[in-house]
């Protein structure tokens, strides 16, 4: 719409204040001056119908016929709060609608306010919406206006003011205040607000302690957990209060304020017997009050060398307490006689034997299968050894060795070896402390002095998996290698699974071609193990990382003939589509694409890419015809899953956009001036018009949202328009001026291309500004910036810097 001259014509009748369409003419020229930026001037004018239509008798002027000035009346009436929003000073909006409509005016300020919202202008909107809440702040909309100034500060990420306005819209208007009271008796008005309060601020805290996860700043724990407590503080019977509470205690866990922790689990213990975290919170309750128990170390050096029983510290007296308590709670898990046994372990550290004794033994009876049993035996062996009571040893040996678990586990040959148990314990006492690295050395040592143990592969593969733990890959390497070196018929069953943690630390240690070779000869092992897909698909995964091409595509094959799911296989066909397409086997990787696209790929971005590279690897191929349809499969593909062309594939739209506008760039170029000035004009418009085509173009490139062709589409922009001034600047003179006739023609011409050398500039330097902003440096951003090189040295330096790109691998799950 060409609002200036729009205007113009308008303005006769403007000043014609008897013709029938004058108000008309009013109306319509406001909106020209609104839309030209003449807000004010605008609004006088619809301030002029509104106070003619509330003036008018209502009777015919002349007996000539009308516009329908009530009808103007209202639209302006509506209009003016859309002009005000523009150009008018929120502070004064009362007082200039009560002038300009009387005592009705506060439903337009709630429009005001609304569209302040609209429009991004938070602060205006809130200010209107204050005020609208002070003219009668228990009425039922006040409510609503508060959670409309809450929604304006959360869509506007202005975590602050967002912060301070919900918490005080939650308190204000909750069973305590005066809006409360006023409108207790609707209760469906109640109800609504309370869900409302609940849940903003229930995902809000959520939200923030999301963040405090991430983070472990301080300050963010700090935020959540004033979150937690004005939530429980507000809503303590809430359907989520449950949650709520052990969420609160994860935070408090995380904070290291493990009492404070253990209060909110024991909540949900005693309060919601129902909720999905009940059982957790029992869990975490109890690791939450075991860890303020001393460490090891300290255990130890209360006692000494000394094996008199030492009183119980106060912080383990209440975790004996609270595992108790969670036995009798859950006594049939195996988390029982996990805490069973950290139970007799406290009590075998302070040297309280026959409470340790007791724990261990009905460790053993009752939960045989467990590794805790194993744990225990180990103890109740020690704890005669220490007290050198062999007679009760043997005893105690034998009554382990009579039950059948015990006897056919590590622990049974422990009884049976007790010298070589011994340093086997060691190994295992050490990784139960979480001690990896000497529980793994501990383990190689005994492998090694022990060579014909039936323990030794055994020990072997442990010291790998604790050396792992420890994050010390060299030696866990040496380790595994160790099993599958291992003539021992024992280390069968070991050396699948050695096997396979050895790729992953070759893997780790970026040594990708023997993990590969481990990984393929770990599915070749064992073709029914329901990891042997995942296998593969690793094995896939080096090969291409090492640029194998061959050895990559085999191994996708193998993985989309073994793999049953069909998600996964058609992934697969991408990542053989562009290994084809790298290695310049421009048909193997058309096939795969169409593959990838008509058999169902999932990925939509992947699914756009496809259908691009089928069009451009056609082009290639000179096979036009397939290359323009796919191209045009392409952007219906992409207009499907992106309507609004953001999205899924936009890079890839962008880049057949931006192709056919480089057309239309390369036919404006091809526009010459000739020499005689009668046809000039005519390729001035045709270039003229080219260049209004193009702009068009670019701008739906640059709606793509696509950082390359945003840059590429600004600069080609700066050089259509650069071309077009050039071109007119060096377009032949005309015969026969002389030397003054000359100097005008030429002021004149420079006059006519000044505009668009004014817009190539522009176009350049977005272009460049936008190529810093979003980290882009192509083809089109080095044209730019050496344009805007030559107009300004000093702030577009040119040192010749470049960008890199980092590829990031992903795995399958092993």
């Amino acid at each position: 719409e060409k609002g200036a001259k729009a205007y113009k014509e308008y303005a006769y009748l403007i000043k014609e204040k008897r013709h029938r369409l004058h108000t008309f003419a009013l109306y319509k020229g406001a909106w020209c001056l609104f839309r030209i930026g003449k807000v004010q001037q605008a609004m006088n004018y619809l301030e002029f119908i509104i106070k003619s239509g509330k003036a008018e008798t209502g009777e015919q002027l002349a007996g000539r016929r009308t516009v329908n000035r009530t009808r103007l009346e209202g639209e302006a009436l509506r209009d003016i709060v859309i002009f005000y929003a523009e150009g008018g000073d929120p502070g004064k909006a009362a007082s200039y609608f009560k002038n300009l409509v009387g005592n009705e005016y506060l439903p337009y300020l709630e429009r005001l306010a609304y569209q302040y919202s609209d429009r991004g202008n938070k602060d205006a909107s809130r200010d209107v919406f204050k005020l609208l809440i002070s003219q009668n702040p228990t009425a039922p909309k006040a409510f609503e206006y508060q959670y409309q100034i809450v929604q304006n500060y959360y869509y506007a990420k202005n975590t602050s003011r967002f912060k301070t306005e919900l918490y005080g819209w939650v308190k204000d208007y909750d069973a305590n205040g005066t809006w409360y009271a006023a409108n207790k008796n609707n209760k469906e008005l109640i109800e609504n607000s309370y869900k409302l309060r609940e849940t903003t601020l229930r995902n809000y805290v959520l939200q923030q302690h999301q963040t405090a996860q991430n983070s472990r700043a301080p300050y963010s724990q700090s935020l959540a957990n004033e979150g937690y407590q004005l939530y429980l503080r507000e809503f303590p019977d809430s359907a989520s209060a449950g949650d709520m509470h052990f969420y609160y205690g994860e935070l408090l866990y995380d904070m290291q304020k493990y009492d404070e922790s253990a209060i909110q689990y024991k909540w949900v213990v005693d309060n919601a017997p129902q909720s999905k975290f009940y059982g957790k919170s029992a869990q975490n309750l109890i690791l939450a009050v075991e860890r303020s128990i001393p460490s090891d170390q300290e255990m130890q050096k209360r006692v000494g060398t000394s094996l008199d029983p030492v009183p119980l510290e106060p912080k383990v007296d209440r975790f004996i307490k609270a595992g108790q308590w969670y036995i009798e709670k859950f006594p049939g898990t195996e988390k029982a006689a996990e805490i069973k046994f950290r139970i007799g372990r406290l009590y075998y550290q302070s040297n309280h034997f026959d409470e340790a004794t007791k724990h261990f033994r009905e460790i053993v009876q009752q939960h045989p299968n467990t590794k805790y049993a194993e744990y225990s035996a180990n103890l109740l062996l020690d704890i005669y050894n220490l007290k050198k009571d062999y007679v009760g040893l043997e005893k105690t040996g034998a009554e382990l060795l009579a039950v059948p678990s015990i006897a056919s586990s590590k622990a049974g040959a422990d009884i049976r070896g007790v010298l070589e148990k011994a340093s086997f314990k060691r190994g295992q006492d050490l990784e139960l402390e979480k001690k990896y690295a000497d529980s793994a050395q501990v383990y190689q040592a005994f492998a090694k002095q022990n060579p014909k143990s039936s323990l030794a592969t055994t020990a072997l593969f442990n010291a790998g998996v604790n050396f792992e733990r420890a994050g010390m890959n060299g030696p866990a390497i040496e380790s595994y290698q160790g099993v599958l070196d291992s003539k021992d018929p024992s280390a069968d069953k070991l050396k699948p699974k050695a096997r396979r943690l050895l790729a992953k630390q070759y893997q780790d240690s970026a040594q990708f071609e023997e993990a590969a070779k481990l990984y393929k000869q770990s599915a070749q092992e064992n073709p029914a193990d329901p990891l042997t897909p995942n296998l593969i698909f690793n094995a896939a995964v080096l090969y291409e990382a090492l640029g194998k091409s061959d050895e990559a595509i085999r191994a996708y094959t193998e993985f989309t003939k073994v793999n049953k799911k069909h998600a996964d296989n058609i992934e697969a066909v991408f990542s053989m589509a562009q290994i084809h397409r790298k290695a310049g086997q421009i048909g193997a990787a058309v096939a795969r694409y169409t593959e990838y696209v008509e058999g169902g790929g999932r990925d939509q971005e992947k699914v756009v890419e496809s259908a691009y590279w089928v069009s451009e690897l056609s082009e290639r191929s000179r096979a036009k015809t397939k290359a323009d349809e796919w191209r045009q499969k392409t952007l219906a593909i992409q207009k499907r899953f992106a309507p609004n062309k953001k999205g899924a594939g936009a890079s890839w739209a962008a880049k057949i956009k931006f192709a056919e506008a480089q057309q239309t760039f390369k036919d404006l170029k091809a526009v010459t001036f000739p020499a005689d000035p009668n046809k000039q004009k005519a390729a001035a418009d045709k270039k003229v018009a080219l260049l209004t085509k193009l702009t068009g173009e670019l701008a739906d490139v640059i709606k793509y949202d696509s950082a390359e062709e945003i840059v590429s589409a600004l600069s080609v922009l700066g050089e259509a328009n650069l071309n077009l001034a050039q071109a007119i600047l060096n377009a032949p003179l005309p015969p026969g001026l002389n030397a003054e006739e000359t100097k005008q023609y030429k002021a004149g011409v420079e006059k006519f291309a000044e505009p668009f050398n004014t817009k190539a500039k522009e176009g350049f330097k977005l272009a460049v500004e936008r190529g810093w902003e979003l980290e882009v440096y192509n083809d089109g951003f080095k044209t730019a910036y050496e344009y805007m090189n030559k107009l300004d040295p000093k702030t577009y330096y040119n040192g010749g810097e470049i960008g890199s790109d980092i590829r990031l691998v992903n795995w399958m799950g092993q």
